[in-house]
């Protein structure tokens, strides 16, 4: 069950950090004192690598059968950092505030619809997609352009994100707290946890609470270690704290304001779900649309990721509408007809099944049990129809999402292939 915010902007964090978690009552005497905020003292964030294998087919010989093409294993990294249990109430009271800034500002400019991302009452991905997919659906004869943002969060300029704040607050300068809080999200001290835990002696798999005993000296530790680093670029917004999102959406503003102005010029549309993006365009205006988009990000010194960028074709046949390359769009695919899963989303999902099938085989093994006997609660639970909160309960929702929709086809075998994981010993 999502958990609901307390006053809209606060929730009780168990993580573990330099300092304890507060209560309620005691976040709000700190973050809704603009002197105590503009004074305070913020801690370094602790970060860590978020790792995620991902695997493709390499399809550029079509003359191999497919299940004999070479497999090509990627790593996606991403570095997450986490603040403070104190700076983290801060910047879950300032998104807020911005956040309730922010809303009637793109209802008024008419962005509603095309900034989707980080936002309430939108809906799920699957939601999205939906809408998505039905104004394509409706347009028939339409060019759908997706595009992805390098390294979004590591980009985002600081300049640009200051004088969004300015406009959004209706200030021409930020006042002492908002320029505290500005300052310690994009001029931030961080530590990896990893050197942190060599440094105190603990596990960095299994760390105390809190990781250390007595700040002050943990800190002068790591500064004479020089183990805590200082972002002292003029760019970047750490991904992990309760503000980065709404910072990335505000900071993204003019580029917002000038594409969906443009599409309306051309009867198209225009929606950015954080770093993806896509532009319905009238056949014809694709390389405007590609140009006009390359143009406004890099006025933001961002970058478009041209590997990425995808154009699909769809247009009407005898009255039914068919396409030559079928668009991806947050996890599902499109074809003018159908909806489908990702082929990534179902085949990080049977290797999830894969591993967590391995390792309890493994445990039954050393309890001393046959394969047969492993313990088959948890993998039921968390890969299977007989679960209520795991990936296939998703694509069921998505499935009945979707006018149209072959996302019941694709997990139909689903428990047949765990049976068989389980027999197999995991393979």
């Amino acid at each position: 069950m999502k958990r609901v915010k307390k006053d809209g902007w606060y929730l009780s964090r168990g993580y573990s950090h330099f300092d304890h978690p507060l209560s309620f009552d005691a976040a709000a005497k700190i973050v809704k004192n603009p002197r105590r905020v503009a004074s305070h003292s913020f801690l370094p964030l602790v970060s860590f690598t978020d790792v995620k294998r991902q695997f493709r087919t390499d399809n550029s010989d079509k003359t191999i059968p497919r299940k004999q093409r070479r497999k090509i294993v990627k790593s996606k990294r991403r570095e997450i950092k986490y603040a403070s249990h104190v700076d983290s109430a801060i910047f879950s009271y300032y998104a807020y505030l911005l956040q309730e800034r922010y809303e009637p500002l793109i209802r008024l400019e008419g962005l509603n619809k095309s900034i989707i991302g980080y936002r309430s009452g939108l809906g799920s991905n699957i939601d999205l997609a939906a809408d998505a997919f039905a104004e394509i659906a409706h347009r028939g004869d339409v060019v759908a352009l997706c595009f992805d943002i390098e390294n979004f969060f590591p980009s985002i300029l600081h300049s640009s994100l200051k004088a969004a704040l300015c406009e959004i607050l209706g200030v021409p300068v930020l006042s002492a707290d908002w320029y505290a809080v500005f300052k310690n999200v994009c001029s931030y001290a961080d530590v990896e946890l990893k050197d942190l835990a060599l440094q105190e002696g603990f596990d960095p798999k299994d760390p105390p609470f809190p990781l250390v005993s007595d700040i002050s000296s943990a800190l002068l530790r790591s500064r004479s270690s020089k183990i805590i680093k200082k972002n002292s670029t003029n760019k970047a917004v750490p991904q992990g704290t309760p503000i980065s999102a709404v910072f990335a959406n505000v900071s993204m503003l003019p580029l917002d304001r000038a594409m969906h102005r443009w599409c309306l010029g051309i009867s198209g549309s225009y929606r950015r779900y954080s770093d993806d993006i896509m532009l319905l365009v009238p056949p014809g205006f694709e390389l405007e649309a590609e140009q006009k988009l390359i143009s406004e990000a890099c006025a933001l010194s961002l970058i478009v990721n041209a590997a990425k960028t995808e154009v699909s074709r769809f247009y009407l046949a005898n009255g039914i509408q068919k396409c030559d390359i079928p668009v991806q769009y947050l996890g599902f695919i499109f074809d003018g007809d159908r909806v489908r899963l990702r082929d990534r989303a179902l085949s990080r999902y049977y290797r999830r099944m894969t591993y967590a099938t391995r390792q309890s085989v493994r445990g039954a093994g050393i309890a001393g049990k046959l394969a047969s006997q492993a313990h088959k609660r948890s993998l039921f639970r968390d890969f299977t129809h007989l679960g209520t909160r795991n990936f296939y309960t998703y694509a069921k929702r998505a499935h009945k999402k979707f006018p149209k929709s072959a996302i019941k086809r694709q997990m139909r075998r689903h428990f047949q292939v765990l049976l068989r994981k389980l027999s197999n010993r995991g393979r």
